[in-house]
């Protein structure tokens, strides 16, 4: 069972879809017994990063899933405003993150070449072997919907590129992040989740 986390922002119910299309099973659920007893987690976002913190802390789930993440003990994917939770912040507020990745989201410059909000289809470039995109498979798309990005690191496993290019997809240990929306790419989505579900 994949726990879905519903803390009041995020595509809960299409990631939802999206497992079942696939035969996993999974759960929306913001009850912590649910949350630890889940062989996943999925931690979904949309919208502002600070709201995202204070929705976390108001339902109690923030400290609880910083000891999970930190744990290392199940696999935790974070979905777009999801995975930049799991950074240490964003020049969009000044509330922090989990801090497990170390840089912070920056926003997109507004210049010729770059959108300051990116939103679309986009293919993504693999930097290291991974399961989710193979080394030089440029057929697969993802839809995007972000103002704010991760900058390339150690932990990125594949980018994108807006007039610069980014971080599509981090991972260290059992903490994974993508930038985009697979609950919202149709067929590719669906064989990111597959993916996740077999690790």
């Amino acid at each position: 069972m994949i726990s879905i986390i519903n803390y009041g922002t995020g595509n809960t119910g299409s990631i939802h879809n999206m497992l079942k299309k696939i035969n996993v099973k999974s759960v929306i659920t913001d009850d912590k017994n649910i949350i630890e007893k889940s062989s996943k987690i999925i931690l979904p976002g949309v919208g502002s990063y600070g709201r995202a913190v204070r929705q976390l802390k108001d339902k109690d789930l923030f400290n609880f899933l910083l000891e999970i993440i930190n744990k290392q003990e199940k696999y935790i994917l974070g979905v777009c405003l999801g995975m930049q939770l799991l950074c240490s912040g964003s020049e969009e507020e000044n509330e922090k993150g989990f801090g497990y990745f170390k840089n912070k989201c920056i926003k997109f410059p507004d210049k010729k070449d770059t959108l300051s909000t990116f939103i679309g289809w986009s293919q993504i470039n693999s930097v290291k072997e991974n399961c989710f995109v193979e080394t030089g498979d440029l057929n697969k798309r993802f839809y995007f919907l972000h103002s704010y990005y991760y900058p390339k690191d150690e932990n990125t496993l594949a980018t994108a590129n807006n007039g610069l290019e980014y971080s599509s997809i981090i991972s260290r240990g059992k903490i994974i992040g993508a930038q985009f929306h697979p609950e919202r790419s149709h067929n590719f989505g669906i064989s990111f989740f597959k993916s996740f579900n077999n690790l």
